[in-house]
């Protein structure tokens, strides 16, 4: 009779590895051309834009606007961040212009843009901070290991 025993059979377990969860979609933006990373920014911000005028004015879906400006300043830098958060507020106000009927008051439209260019601009400019600060950890985490050896 051959038994396993419950440490034979943890050892032909395969490792867990952060490896795993840096792979696919991360591994591979940061291999594309910020550029590209714009563009691709840039077409979210309109599929969020299309999503949002079809789902009408009773329904709010502003808080989509943040995954492309948040890609984009992660992966780009935070002036495309900021381009983008400017474009996404643009996008929302052409959504909310062309669904509504009356333009009188326009004051409205132009208002809730402006608060949510502010936001977006926000949310781009700490995450931008944050990019920039985990870069600089990085780098003296490097220096410290090197002068260590």
């Amino acid at each position: 009779m051959n038994t396993i025993s419950a440490d034979k059979v943890e050892s032909q377990r395969p490792a867990a590895s952060l490896e795993l969860f840096k792979a696919t979609p991360v591994v591979w933006i940061t291999r594309l051309p910020q550029s590209a990373i714009r563009g691709i920014s840039f077409a979210m911000a309109l599929l969020v834009g299309v999503a949002d005028y079809w789902t009408g004015l009773d329904v709010s879906v502003a808080f989509l606007y943040l995954a492309p400006i948040g890609l984009g300043t992660w992966f780009a830098g935070r002036r495309t961040g900021l381009l983008l958060a400017g474009a996404s507020a643009l996008v929302w106000l052409t959504a909310d212009l062309l669904l509504r009927t009356s333009l009188h008051p326009l004051l409205v439209p132009v208002w809730n843009t402006l608060a949510l260019a502010i936001v977006f601009g926000a949310v781009a400019w700490l995450l931008g901070a944050i990019k920039g600060q985990n870069e600089r950890l990085e780098l003296a985490v490097r220096q410290r290991t090197e002068s260590l050896r």
